[in-house]
């Protein structure tokens, strides 16, 4: 237990104790934790995670949404402008970055800025916001997403069935005014989209870190996203992840938020390398090639190879597949959030002995 040390007081008093003196909001003493300069103070002593969860008497918003800054001010700027001019009145807004954001609009006592250390992938910088984050639910959206009116209501609504862990609004994109509902997991080595108007079967639609809605103890209990590989297949890893612990994830029927095409679109090879470890580590815990998410067949790849860029996906895809982690580090992780999310339907992993490994090769 954590204790604070009061000068004018001969003993040291349990922190909730201390925190109970400012729950009262007709008290001159009152803790208003959607203040942001409070909120900078505790994020500092490292006990927002203490209040988030033990603390209910506390005025603690109901959403927090998280957006990670990587090098582009002008997507930036125009995420956050939606955002303020359309945000509920009970939630705050977390920007992580490394140092780089200087806040020229001076919005302190409005946004909550998260420095992390240097080098830091957009995973990481989503993971420090998490951990500083103290709402029931946290809204994930990417510089450059743009929101209007009202686009929480119908998600938060959803969120009050506690077998719910995730909700995924509509993503228009910006180019194309195509809209789709998620992330294909059957379709990760092409990274397909699902449309909003397809109808998917259970188990195949995965989140889109451009916008999504998630229960924060389910991310917690993951321990938050991988963070040391492309957003990409940090993003392919948690649709696995989820659907591996029974998380569960559905489409919003009215909410939501337009993407630029960028973010929808995977183009780097690094992307699908990073994906191809992804998909293998989770075929290794399931026990066979393609388990986790479908494995082009040579028809496909050859079909691929027809258009350049393709080509180098496909390629990358299988070069990253081919590199096996080991799946230990994986296996502890999914059985502890597991254990947490649904701990009576979902036994503890394990792989099939021999027909990976074989499958694998033959692949």
């Amino acid at each position: 237990m954590l204790f604070l040390w009061n000068a004018d007081c001969p003993q040291s008093l349990p922190l909730q104790n201390i925190l109970a003196l400012f729950a009262d909001s007709t008290s001159p003493n009152y803790l208003n934790l959607q203040n942001c300069r409070v909120r900078r103070i505790l994020t500092y002593l490292g006990i927002t995670s203490i209040l988030a969860a033990s603390v209910g008497r506390l005025n603690v918003p109901r959403l927090s949404i998280i957006i990670p800054f990587t090098g582009d001010e002008v997507a930036l700027e125009a995420t956050l402008v939606s955002v303020l001019e359309n945000r509920p009145a009970d939630c705050e807004i977390l920007i992580s970055h490394d140092g780089s954001y200087r806040d020229p609009y001076s919005l302190g006592d409005e946004v909550l800025f998260i420095e992390t250390a240097k080098p830091a992938t957009e995973a990481a910088l989503l993971n420090e916001a998490l951990r500083a984050a103290i709402s029931p639910v946290l809204h994930i959206l990417r510089a450059g997403v743009q929101v209007k009116d009202a686009w929480f209501d119908e998600p938060l609504r959803t969120l009050t069935d506690r077998d719910i862990s995730m909700v995924l609004p509509i993503y228009l994109d910006q180019q194309s005014s195509q809209e789709y509902s998620g992330l294909d997991l059957s379709q990760l080595w092409c990274r397909k989209l699902v449309s909003a108007d397809e109808s998917v079967g259970e188990g195949r639609l995965g989140p889109l870190l451009a916008g999504c809605f998630i229960r924060r103890r389910v991310l917690l209990a993951l321990d938050g996203l991988r963070s040391d590989m492309a957003i990409a297949a940090a993003e392919a890893e948690l649709g696995l992840a989820l659907r591996q612990i029974g998380a569960v994830i559905v489409p919003s029927d009215y909410s939501t938020v337009q993407v630029p095409n960028l973010l929808l679109a995977g183009h780097r090879a690094e992307e699908f390398q990073a994906i191809g470890e992804v998909v293998a580590q989770y075929d290794a815990l399931l026990g066979g090639v393609g388990t986790a998410s479908h494995f082009p067949t040579l028809i496909e790849r050859i079909l691929g190879s027809l258009s350049l860029a393709r080509l180098a996906a496909t390629r990358s895809f299988m070069r990253g597949y081919r590199q096996l982690r080991s799946i230990s580090r994986l296996k502890s992780r999914l059985d502890h959030a597991s254990q947490i999310v649904a701990p009576a339907q979902h036994p503890a992993f394990g792989v099939v002995d021999g027909d990976y490994s074989q499958a694998r090769k033959a692949a």
